[in-house]
Formats: C-alpha cells, sequence, structure tokens
C-alpha cells in the first residue's frame, strides 16, 4: 500500500472525508499550513486550528482590500483569495508539503487549495474535490489557480458522476468517481431511538411526516419544500418538520410568507445527533430540492445518502447529480426540476400509497448498504490510490 498523506482546510468532524481515507488506505491526517507553523508548534491540536479560522479569515479580508490582481481576474478561491494572494499562500505552505515529501508517496489534498504548493514541493497531488467552487456566481466558472491546480493534480477524485464527467470533458485526463456515501457505523437512523423526536415534538406522533434536514439558505431549495407542502397541507393528518444548520430562522419567515399552520421546526444538531437520527427515521416522506447553483446541481450531496441511510421515501427534485445515484419508482420519487407542482403531486402519491413507499424505502436502504456505504466503498478507494501512486 503506497504511503499517503491526507490534507484538509476544514474540521474533519465536521466534514469527515479525511476520516474516511484514513481508515481506507491507512493515510495520515495533516491540517494545511505553513512549515514555520508547523515547525513552531508541530503537534498543534485540532481545536487551536479551529479556533484560528476566524482570526485568518479577518487577516485575508483585509489583505484583499490591497490585492490588485482582482482588477486583472475577479474570479476568487474557495478561500477568497485573488491571484497573488493565491500565489502567495500556495508559496508558504509549500514548505511544509517538502517536509512531508519524504515521508510520504503521495499527498492527497481536500479542494483545490494547496495543489500548487505541491507541486513546487515536488511530492505527487491527487484533490480530492469535495465542492466545485465558481467564484460564488450561479454559473460555472472556475479561477484561474484553480483550472491550473486541477491540470497540475496527478488525478482528481470526484464525488458525483456528473462533476466527473464534467471534468473529462474540459479536458483532465486523470479522472475518478468516489462518492461520499455514508458511515453506518456512526449515521445509521434505524438504529435511533424512535421515541426521542416524540418526546421532544409530540406534535408529529401518530402524522405522516414530510420532512427536511439540511442547508436552509435559497441555494439549497428550501423554499421549494415549503411551496409543495403548502399544496398538500389540506391533509390533516400530514405535518412538515424542517431542521437546518442554523437557517431556522430564515425558514420561519418563509413559512410566515407562506401561510403554512402545520410545520414543525426541529433544533439545530449535529449531524449524527440522536436527536436528528430519530427524527429522520421518523419521517415517513423526506423531500430533497435542488438549485441551479453548480455545486448542488451537479453534486451527489452528502444529505442525499444521509436520507437513503433511513430506509424511508425520498421524493427528490431532478438533477445531474440526483439523477446519477436515484432511480425514479425505484428508490426514490423524481420530481421535475423546478416545477413545484410535481414536487407536491410526489409528495402526495406516496402519503396516499403507503406501500409503494416501504417498498422504495426498502430498496433505497439496500442501495445505500451495497454501493454507499463507507465499507463497501474502501476497497475502492485504496485500489484507486494503489494505481495513481504506481
Amino acid at each position: 500500500m503506497a504511503k499517503v498523506a491526507y490534507l484538509t482546510r476544514f474540521d474533519p468532524r465536521i466534514f469527515p472525508r479525511p476520516i474516511f481515507f484514513a481508515r481506507a488506505t491507512g493515510a495520515k491526517v495533516y491540517q494545511i499550513r505553513t512549515l514555520v507553523g508547523h515547525l513552531r508548534n508541530p503537534n498543534k491540536r485540532l481545536e487551536d486550528f479551529v479556533k484560528q479560522q476566524l482570526i485568518i479569515k479577518q487577516k485575508y479580508i483585509n489583505f484583499l482590500e490591497f490585492d490588485i490582481s482582482k482588477h486583472i481576474n475577479n474570479c476568487y478561491r474557495q478561500d477568497k483569495t485573488y491571484i497573488i494572494g493565491a500565489l502567495i499562500k500556495e508559496a508558504s505552505i509549500a514548505g511544509f508539503l517538502k517536509k512531508l515529501s519524504y515521508k510520504y508517496d503521495l499527498a492527497i489534498i481536500k479542494n483545490l487549495v494547496g495543489v500548487i504548493a505541491a507541486k513546487l514541493a515536488g511530492i505527487r497531488a491527487v484533490v480530492d474535490l469535495m465542492d466545485l467552487w465558481h467564484c460564488d456566481r450561479d454559473y460555472l466558472a472556475f479561477s484561474p489557480l484553480d483550472f491550473v491546480a486541477l491540470r497540475k493534480a496527478e488525478c482528481v477524485i470526484a464525488w458525483s458522476k456528473a462533476i466527473a464527467a464534467l471534468l473529462r470533458r474540459v479536458g483532465l485526463k486523470c479522472v475518478e468517481y468516489l462518492p461520499f456515501g455514508v458511515d453506518l457505523n456512526v449515521f445509521d437512523p434505524l438504529k435511533a431511538d424512535p421515541r426521542l423526536i416524540y418526546e421532544r415534538y409530540p406534535q408529529l406522533e401518530g402524522k405522516v411526516v414530510v420532512g427536511y434536514s439540511g442547508g436552509g439558505h435559497i441555494y439549497h431549495g428550501i423554499h421549494k419544500v415549503l411551496a409543495a407542502y403548502r399544496l398538500v397541507e389540506k391533509n390533516k393528518d400530514v405535518v412538515l418538520a424542517i431542521q437546518t444548520w442554523g437557517q431556522n430562522h430564515l425558514v420561519r419567515e418563509m413559512i410566515r410568507r407562506f401561510h403554512i399552520e402545520k410545520a414543525v421546526l426541529i433544533e439545530p444538531t449535529k449531524f449524527n445527533d440522536p436527536l436528528r437520527l430519530s427524527f429522520l427515521r421518523a419521517a415517513s416522506i423526506l423531500v430533497l430540492p435542488v438549485s441551479k447553483s453548480p455545486g448542488v446541481y451537479l453534486a451527489e450531496r452528502t444529505t442525499m445518502y444521509q436520507f437513503m441511510a433511513t430506509g424511508n421515501a425520498i421524493v427528490a427534485e431532478y438533477s445531474p447529480g440526483v439523477a446519477s445515484v436515484l432511480k425514479d419508482g425505484r428508490t426514490a420519487a423524481i420530481a421535475k426540476h423546478g416545477d413545484v407542482r410535481s414536487l407536491a403531486e410526489k409528495i402526495e402519491f406516496l402519503v396516499t400509497h403507503g406501500d409503494v413507499a416501504e417498498e422504495m424505502g426498502r430498496n433505497v436502504r439496500k442501495e445505500v448498504e451495497e454501493k454507499y456505504s463507507w465499507s463497501a466503498l474502501a476497497p475502492k478507494a485504496r485500489e484507486m490510490i494503489n494505481r495513481v501512486a504506481r
């Protein structure tokens, strides 16, 4: 097995892909940092990195005001740097990667910051592309340095088939597909206490719960869940339950604007909190909206795999990312994209055809166990990394 380092700018407790690679390939996980920072404190704790994020972010915001390269190309990277700032940052972390190059055959880097540094340091880099970054625009656009990073990487691992196809179309020679999937050892709603959600929210008990748990911004498509439910709310046995990652105040205002009466907002929790797992298990139907934002439209979202793990029926809005995994009539009911009435019709059909909903739930749970659980994906990850490292 190749000796692999996995480098990330993100908190692995929230974005746990490094943990998957550590288990699957034996990769050692590192936070991306400068060589000077590493030499000062080689054993820096994860908590210290997290505390520093706001300070570092403010420093970059201040620097951006003086980065004249934004007048040449104003498509910034995910870390909000333009060309000059990005090159300075890449050069500053190249020394740390050089040090790693003496110990490892390969560096897997989450997203694109650090890939040019790896090239400068002489260590082979594989991009684990969690996000298809598009400069916060509503259409696909690449930062110049991001496109260079994609071309310089040994290989790019796409988390969705649609994104993999796009990257091949723009000329990348090595693109692999490895979805995020779900770790059923730490996220399994079928093992959750079904009474927990009813004890906290008794108004859900005995109802057909139409549920959503995920991002609460417009670009997540949450407003379409509310608009579709408004069309089926006349059924007195159906109630809408929504949980977001801290955007409940936004959703509360949307509920008011849509004049929805039977809606319950579930308090935000960690992704695998017992309350959230209990809520997902209790939901009769889970609704997965999308938007035309490229990072959502083309993605196979973490939320989708979590919904699949519940063994409950899913109503999903069509997107290339959704259609790559879910099959209409077998593992989900797929509505037309952007058609709220179609979304409502799919929800209403499953509400009135419980046997169909149950069969879809069984099918989708089997699919996630056999194809998209971490244990099922690990052999592919090992084979892929060994092949690229040769």
